[in-house]
């Protein structure tokens, strides 16, 4: 188990990426649908955004 976890390690960062664009997909299907409110979409960006600072920044 250890060794396939080891083999995972260089993906984490490609699956990270994916799962950010699965949750701005799912805001965007949600802002089109106006099931969301102006504040929570301005909300998750700035979350998106930090994360991807953070992301910039450990390389």
């Amino acid at each position: 188990k250890m060794a396939t976890l080891l083999m995972e390690i260089p993906t984490i960062p490609t699956k990270i990426r994916n799962i950010k664009y699965e949750l701005a997909f799912i805001f965007y299907r949600l802002i089109i649908t106006s099931k969301l409110d102006l504040s929570s979409i301005v909300l998750a960006s700035i979350l998106l955004s930090k994360a991807d600072e953070e992301n910039c920044s450990q390389r």
